[in-house]
């Protein structure tokens, strides 16, 4: 018997299937291929050329509408003991230039990779991304980096402090616990202080790996050899390392590039009209459709807050998509589809909302403090809110006029009713399943009721007529209180990673002498970077409260903002708590003070919501004499809100909550803006209301700190 008949006959033998799609190289060799694009990781793993894929062996490229329903995962109960068994490619050792690094990159891969998405399943984003750090050094830099500053994080934390010099913040967005210093031992005080020490250390240490990913990729781009697909993932991480830094300027200026490279390359690949930008990828070997989606969400950060780009530009994507809308699925088979079509349709009409409402002129150029990345705008966008952008007023009859544009209106909103309906069986089971699915069910639905709302509003020219409003705000707060809840119980059930300062000691090998605070006084889990890349919960629920006047669905609102502190993209949710009780305070007192200069109205209260009174209208109201205090002069906030002030250096106080009063149109803000720096944790904060005296808006100014 020859040795191939051997070898076929042995049962012992582990068999294979044969390899069919895979690389030239790995089908000459009789090897698997892991079919990774461009070139495969297996060859050059062994230092081989890659010989790339035959035409005729590609991929099927994802159909222009409804490919989603076969490719993306069904809704049911996943089986715990299946993801055990499932790998996930990690980086060989050997590709660090020390232990340390690796440590910081596991760090990276088994926590923070999957902590950054919590909405929804995080399996293909980790997968990508790991598979990404193992074949590119840049990416695996950017990834010790981002590892490092968790663990910045997690000791300042621990340690009760903050390394003011390098301008870090203890926690992401919320405060570290405090402990006053008269109320610890000695032995406790060194400890703080030793751990401040470490996480100076730590800090640095993701700076100096930041530098590098920086170097090298700028290097790989001089040479020409970094591919499309590798430069758009350096994009993400890199927006995600500047996100939770909290340079919310260079994150803009780089995810506005990535989208730049995005819509350029897709613009010029064959049927493009057939994908529509942030949908689908017209050439996925080249760059696969979650890369090319997780653009499209990128986006739709971008235009919520920071969007330099010109109304034409608006004008002309607002179309985009219009007939894979229209031949959408009903209903949905899975929540990764109905994550998709609903994206698409809130691209659409945010593009419609931007080209309706022109922005103010932005900066020409970068500060100097901000180094511009290879394929980084030359502008600066700002954030501003994109809840508040209101039409000029010398352009309100011309464009309410205008029978195209609420046509227009009208076919969106139809559009989201028709996702609506479509998702609804998924949300009632998903319910009914819990865990992941119910968080990311939970999450499309606030994000839907949000985009409803910003479409409805297009052409409000006043703040009474958010009343209308109500039902949705009550459902944001709603779903919003249990999806938290749910992503607070799922995120307690996952196993944290140990607190060994030693293991990670940039500076010492031996043990630290210092011990950490017990559990009760730090995170509720392990690292709690609090920091997600996908905005979620944090823009609806200041919706609710700038906009909603009842005051005790705002106050819940406020409320989940305070008790679960988090950063959503550059949605910071203790800044935007600032902002919202500032209004709120401005709202009531001017409301307490218009009402005192009325004389009492004897006819039945209406119940709340409330429009304008008419019989106020015609009053000039009094003010009181300068010296003497307003009903309300504080701002309020719920007792578990971080500790904070304002620029008078007032602590915000609750307020009895039998008196609340109704806000009447002339009291209400408009054009609440914040320009946060969250390196500094401080929020200029500014808005319009009418002057008590005058009767004329006045522009009103304030700075948060917390």
């Amino acid at each position: 018997m020859t040795e191939p008949d051997k070898r076929r006959r042995d049962p012992t033998r582990v068999r294979y299937p044969k390899v069919k799609t895979g690389c030239v190289t790995c089908r000459n060799r009789r090897v698997k291929c892991d079919e990774t694009r461009p070139s495969c990781l297996r060859c050059r793993k062994y230092g081989t050329e890659c010989g790339g894929y035959l035409p005729g062996r590609r991929r099927p490229p994802s159909s222009a509408y409804g490919s989603f329903a076969t490719q993306a995962r069904a809704l049911v109960p996943k089986d715990e003991g299946q993801l055990g068994g499932q790998l996930t490619f990690q980086p060989a050792m050997s590709l660090f230039e020390t232990d340390l690094e690796h440590r910081y990159f596991r760090l990276f891969s088994d926590h923070i990779a999957t902590e950054i998405c919590p909405y929804f399943n995080p399996e293909t984003w980790s997968r990508m991304i790991l598979q990404a750090c193992a074949a590119d050094a840049s990416i695996r830099h950017a990834a010790v980096a981002i590892g490092a500053l968790g663990k910045t994080y997690e000791t300042a934390q621990a340690g009760s402090c903050a390394v003011t010099g390098q301008k870090f913040t203890s926690s992401i967005g919320f405060p570290a616990p405090r402990v006053s210093i008269e109320n610890r031992s000695v032995e406790e005080i060194v400890a703080s202080a030793n751990l401040a020490t470490e996480a100076y250390e730590h800090h640095q240490t993701a700076l100096e790996q930041y530098d590098k990913a920086l170097k090298r990729m700028r290097k790989d781009i001089s040479s020409g050899e970094q591919s499309l697909r590798t430069t758009l993932l350096i994009c993400i991480v890199i927006v995600c390392f500047e996100a939770i830094h909290g340079n919310h300027i260079s994150a803009a200026a780089q995810l506005q590039g990535g989208l730049a490279l995005v819509q350029d390359w897709m613009s010029r690949q064959q049927d493009a009209h057939q994908h529509p930008q942030g949908f689908s990828s017209p050439a996925p070997d080249d760059v696969e459709d979650y890369l090319v989606q997780t653009f499209g969400r990128m986006e739709i950060q971008s235009m919520s807050v920071f969007d330099p780009r010109p109304v034409e530009k608006h004008h002309a994507l607002r179309g985009e998509g219009k007939q894979a809308v229209q031949q959408m699925p009903t209903p949905f088979s899975s929540i990764e589809q109905a994550r998709v079509y609903l994206d698409l349709i809130t691209r659409r009409l945010m593009h419609y909302n931007h080209s309706i409402h022109p922005r103010g002129p932005q900066q020409s150029c970068l500060p100097v403090k901000v180094t511009p990345m290879p394929w980084a705008l030359q502008s600066t966008p700002q954030p501003m809110p994109w809840i508040d952008g209101k039409i000029p007023l010398p352009n309100a009859n011309s464009t309410l006029s205008q029978s195209d544009l609420h046509a227009e209106q009208a076919s969106l909103n139809q559009e989201l009713t028709t996702w609506t309906e479509a998702f609804a069986p998924l949300l009632s089971l998903s319910q009914t399943i819990g865990g992941q699915d119910a968080i990311s069910a939970l999450t499309l639905s606030v994000s839907a009721l949000t985009s409803k709302i910003s479409l409805r509003a297009a052409f409000f020219i006043n703040e009474s007529a958010y009343d209308l409003f109500l039902p949705e705000f009550k459902t944001i707060v709603q779903y919003s209180t249990l999806l938290l809840a749910l992503l607070e119980q799922q995120q307690l059930s996952k196993p944290s990673p140990s607190f060994s300062p030693s293991a990670f000691s940039p500076s010492s090998s031996s043990p630290s002498t210092s011990h950490p605070p017990p559990l009760s006084e730090r995170t509720e889990c392990g690292l709690a970077l609090r920091f997600s890349f996908d905005i979620a919960v944090v823009p609806p629920l200041y919706t609710v409260v700038i906009k909603c006047r009842d005051p005790h669905i705002r106050r819940a609102a406020l409320k989940l903002l305070d008790r679960y502190p988090r950063r959503e993209g550059v949605w910071d949710s203790v800044a935007v708590a600032g902002l919202g009780r500032w209004v709120m305070a401005l709202e009531e007192e001017g409301a307490l003070r218009w009402q005192s200069a009325s004389p009492p109205d004897t006819t039945t209260p209406s119940p709340y919501p409330s429009t304008t009174n008419s019989k106020a209208k015609s009053r000039s109201p009094s003010i009181p004499h300068p010296g003497q205090p307003s009903p309300s002069s504080s701002s309020y906030y719920h007792p578990s809100t971080p500790q904070s002030s304002y620029s008078n250096g007032t602590i915000p106080a609750e307020k009895p909550p039998r008196e609340y009063p109704i806000i009447p149109e002339e009291m209400r803000v408009r054009k609440a803006i914040m320009r946060f720096d969250l390196l500094e944790r401080r929020a200029n904060m500014s808005c319009m209301q009418m002057d008590f005296g005058s009767g004329k808006f006045v522009d009103k100014r304030e700075v948060f700190r917390w």
